[in-house]
């Protein structure tokens, strides 16, 4: 090891860590991300709205684009269909909780 105050007998044990260098990875990646996504959202994927308009129509889905759209929404049923109430919501919820406990995924 190296003399107390030097950190790079440290940094060279911690490089070998695998876990480190899969979080540093993960890191990385999430930065990249980050970077590329406005980029991409201005370029390649300009005009994709139309996409999500026509899928949010066929499955009964109103699309807002203000926070105040959203709470008036919510309290509207669509037409011709029949509202879920909201215990319904919290069940599937408890339900989707249950299930990825169960799994360990929670912790």
């Amino acid at each position: 090891m190296s003399a107390p105050g030097n950190g790079t007998g440290r940094w060279r044990q911690a490089r070998r860590n695998p876990k480190v260098v899969t979080g540093v990875a993960i890191l990385i990646f999430f930065g990249l991300v980050v970077v590329a996504h406005p980029v991409l959202q201005s370029t390649i994927w300009a005009g994709e709205d139309r996409l999500y308009d026509a899928l949010f129509e066929r499955i009964g889905a109103i699309r807002v684009h203000r926070y105040d759209d959203l709470i008036d929404v919510s309290l509207a049923p669509l037409p011709g269909s029949i509202p879920m109430p909201v215990y319904a919501l919290f069940l599937l919820g408890l339900v989707v909780g249950v299930i990825i406990g169960a799994f360990g995924m929670l912790e």
